[in-house]
C-alpha cells in the first residue's frame, strides 16, 4: 500500500532508497527522508493553520524521532512537539 503510493508520488526517493539498500548504505532501524518534501509539506500546513488561527505542534515518532527535523519543524514556526513515548520524550528534552 505505502510502496505503490510512494512510487506515485515521489519515485526519486523510493530509487534513492533502493540504491543505498543494495550498497549496505541503510543500517537497521533507519528511515530515509525527502526533506524538501517535509518541508513543503510543513510550510503548506502552516500556511493554511495560520489562517484559521490554529497553532500546529509536530510528532516526530512516525519519522524516527529525529533532532534535527524537530529544530527544522522549530525554525518554520510549529509551536512545539507532542511525544507519545517514553524514547521521544527524551530526543525531545535533549
Amino acid at each position: 500500500m505505502f510502496l505503490e503510493r510512494l512510487r506515485q508520488s515521489n519515485e526519486l526517493l523510493l530509487k534513492t532508497a533502493t540504491d543505498l539498500h543494495k550498497k549496505l548504505e541503510v543500517a537497521p532501524d533507519s528511515y530515509i527522508v525527502d526533506m524538501d518534501s517535509l518541508i513543503s509539506n510543513s510550510k503548506q500546513m502552516l500556511e493554511k493553520a495560520k489562517k484559521n488561527n490554529i497553532k500546529l505542534f509536530f510528532m516526530l515518532k512516525q519519522i524516527g524521532r529525529n533532532p534535527q527535523i524537530a529544530k527544522e519543524l522549530v525554525s518554520l514556526g510549529y509551536e512545539g512537539a507532542v511525544a507519545v513515548d517514553c524514547k521521544e520524550a527524551e530526543m525531545m528534552m535533549k
